[in-house]
């Protein structure tokens, strides 16, 4: 939010535009890449959090970090090391290709 340039507002209210399509027009088409980012980074980090994920699960539906460790303890094949090898390589190639979207000089710190 910080990045975002005030006068794009501005620019938009100046034009007639109210509240509601300043947001959807100008503010959240600007933050879209970051939201996305954070949603691909969230989704890669609650791989880690598996204590977490242990206790809160209820019902019939599991996450996957739940099926990995159910599968694990019942069954010694390289299944799991495939899969395993699937997601880092999928996770990668997502990386790589908002890298190619987005580009790191659009980042600022």
């Amino acid at each position: 939010m910080y990045t975002i340039d005030k006068t794009l507002e501005d620019a938009a209210v100046s034009m007639g535009a109210n509240t509601r399509q300043v947001f959807f027009r100008v503010v959240l088409p600007l933050l879209k890449p970051g939201i996305i980012a954070g949603a691909i980074f969230a989704f890669i980090v609650s791989f880690n959090n598996f204590t977490i994920t242990y206790f809160l699960v209820a019902g019939k539906v599991k996450p996957l970090t739940m099926w990995f460790n159910e599968y694990l303890i019942s069954k010694l094949d390289p299944t799991l090391a495939a899969i395993s090898t699937i997601l880092v390589c999928g996770t990668l190639l997502v990386l790589f290709a908002l890298d190619r979207i987005l580009g790191l000089e659009r980042v600022s710190f």
